[in-house]
């Protein structure tokens, strides 16, 4: 069965709930998931995370409360993964009832904790979600050693993008919104252009992951020659190690 996509009418719920559980706001749940959809291969999902903040700080009375949190954990985040593949933003022909669906949820989002409390945690998820770009695309040390938004830009889009323009425009999105929310005074509505443009952004570099996952996924893989190294690393050649023990 499908996972629906989260709606505005059960964050309410969910806000009262998951942070008791985990003891992290749901605004940032919701971001750090997405953000977690930009590594091609996660190697700590974080779903991972969650369970753990769950066992650490949560106090049971029974197997079947520790089951229904964690069952509230997973439909959360699989309810929030089903909303990041929300094809709204790259669909301008469709409908407009995701989109509408999607405002109402970031709004939501917003609406559940002061203003200055909703900048801190996109402030945080920008930062990681700049971090986890430049993880995954290999220009990490960049960060420090360019001195410039500009220079970053130039290189990660020459030397890490390979001038690829959707994730070009992607991370010069997240540098703006680094930027905005830097600045001394910022109103509701420049938070909820940022929260849009955050969650947008996670939203094609989710895109990019998957076509990134496809194309790997039909490359072909080459054929080890009789003479190359075994690919077991014993040092051998592979007619001296697994071609024989496998009777090739």
């Amino acid at each position: 069965m499908q996972t629906e996509p989260l709606k505005a009418v059960s964050l309410a719920g969910y806000n009262i709930s998951l942070p008791q559980i985990i003891g992290v706001p749901l605004m940032e749940i919701f971001y750090n998931i997405g953000i977690d959809l930009i590594e091609i291969r996660p190697e700590y999902p974080y779903i991972h995370a969650l369970t753990g903040m769950l066992q650490e700080g949560g106090t049971f009375d029974s197997l079947s409360d520790a089951n229904l949190k964690v069952a509230q954990v997973f439909r959360f985040y699989n309810e929030s993964i089903a909303f990041y593949e929300m094809p709204a933003v790259t669909d301008p022909d469709g409908d407009g009832e995701q989109a509408k669906a999607i405002e109402a949820v970031i709004e939501k989002m917003l609406s559940l904790q002061p203003a200055e409390t909703s900048r801190s945690i996109l402030d945080g998820a920008v930062g990681e979600a700049i971090e986890t770009v430049a993880r995954e695309y290999g220009f990490y040390d960049s960060l420090d050693t360019c001195e410039t938004y500009g220079e970053l830009m130039d290189f990660a889009c020459e030397k890490a993008f390979a001038g690829l323009e959707e994730l070009c425009m992607a991370f010069e999105t997240l540098l703006s919104c680094e930027a905005g929310l830097a600045k001394e005074n910022i109103d509701q509505k420049e938070l909820y252009r940022i929260a849009m443009l955050l969650f947008i952004v996670l939203v094609s570099l989710n895109n990019v992951r998957k076509l990134r996952l496809q194309v790997e996924a039909d490359r072909p893989v080459p054929r080890t020659g009789r003479n190359d190294p075994c690919p077991c690393g014993s040092g051998k050649k592979y007619k001296k190690c697994c071609m024989r023990k496998n009777g090739e």
